[in-house]
């Protein structure tokens, strides 16, 4: 249906209400005479929408993907906002902005990354991209992970299975010594050996006593002596771990 100018004019006032009649009231005289593409320029700079273009711009440089936002929102979001930035330039040139933006503004560094040294020619393409080395990190970091655990829980174990050893040692230790007759052996002595380890001495398995080795018990050494052996050296203190004597001479 063609309308004349008039026409359209006419089918424009009627339909004004609100601010729009109130604007087209206060601008206008009574008799002077608008045009119908007159009127409607008018309205469009009070009203319309339309940005400028370096402003449409800006917020397509700026724009990046929101914390929850999904891959395929976020890439129709970037067209949106290429569509009123590049309405100058060829189809081509938009196209590739607004892939650009897509790998530059993901949340997925390491996928957008690789998506963008593939070069895709399509958004759809680059989408594809981004997803597939997602899905190929998620399998093998996960892979990952999962062995991590499963080395900490066997270490877990291993060092568990280490201190109940130690309690049963000490508990058998403990047993010994009321049968002999003897120190418990909480009264242990802690010697340190030439790495810096602490070492731990139970009774002699000469006499039984506490505190020292067999070659250093003075009954053993006694002993080698009454044989004709030549002994190597004897403790400081005496059989009743009281007296103290000077070592013989080597």
């Amino acid at each position: 249906m063609n309308w004349a100018e008039d026409e359209c004019k006419d089918y424009l006032l009627w339909s004004l209400e609100g601010k729009a009649l109130d604007f087209f009231t206060i601008t206008t005289t009574e008799n002077e005479r608008y045009s119908f593409r007159r009127l409607m320029k008018s309205l469009e700079s009070r009203f319309g929408t339309k940005e400028l273009r370096e402003t449409s711009k800006a917020k397509f440089r700026q724009a990046v993907q929101w914390h929850e936002e999904s891959l395929e929102d976020w890439a129709d979001r970037v067209l949106t906002l290429a569509t009123p930035a590049f309405t100058d330039l060829p189809e081509d040139h938009m196209r590739f902005e607004a892939i650009s933006r897509f790998c530059q503004g993901c949340n997925d560094r390491e996928a957008a990354k690789h998506a963008c040294l593939e070069n895709p020619s399509r958004m759809e393409e680059a989408l594809d991209l981004v997803k597939q080395h997602q899905y190929i990190s998620l399998a093998v970091d996960g892979k990952k992970n999962r062995r991590g655990r499963e080395d900490i829980s066997v270490n877990a174990v291993q060092a568990s299975s280490e201190a109940k050893t130690e309690e049963l040692i000490a508990s058998a230790l403990k047993e010994f010594a009321k049968k002999m007759h003897i120190t418990p052996p909480s009264a242990v002595v802690r010697e340190t050996q030439p790495g810096g380890k602490p070492q731990r001495w139970g009774p002699c398995f000469h006499c039984g006593r506490m505190g020292h080795r067999k070659r250093d018990c003075i009954q053993f050494q006694e002993l080698l002596k009454k044989k004709g052996y030549k002994p190597e050296r004897l403790n400081d203190k005496g059989m009743d771990g009281k007296t103290t004597r000077p070592s013989p001479q080597k």
